[in-house]
Parts: C-alpha cells; structure tokens; sequence
C-alpha cells in the first residue's frame, strides 16, 4: 500500500464516526494525517487531492440556507 492509499484509509477511519462530516472536519483531518505521515519528510500526494477524493466518498454536510 503506498503513501496516498495509507493515508486514505487512515482518514475514512478517523471519519468513520461522523455521520455527515462538513467540509472543514474532512480538511482537518487530512490535514492531520499527512502531519503525521510526513514524518519530517515530503508527500508524494497533495493534501488537496486528498481532500477531494475523500469528499467524494463521504456523505457531506453541506449545511442548510
């Protein structure tokens, strides 16, 4: 499993207990992760490119009026 498809699973998983999450829960927690597997290093992925393929696999908060 490469670095992109770990850091997917990891933020599915710290999702996974938000029903709908919002927008910004998704960006802080993928935010978050990459922090983490970072590790002083760079990433091979962009955080943004994270963010809008986990958007499309959450069911999103996208709030009222």
């Amino acid at each position: 499993m490469n670095r992109y498809e770990q850091a997917k699973q990891l933020v599915l998983v710290m999702l996974k207990g938000i029903p709908a999450p919002t927008p910004d829960q998704i960006k802080g927690t993928v935010r978050r992760v990459c922090e983490m597997l970072k590790g002083g290093g760079e990433l091979d992925f962009s955080e943004e490119k994270l963010f809008t393929d986990i958007e499309t696999l959450v069911d999103v908060w996208i709030g009222t009026g």
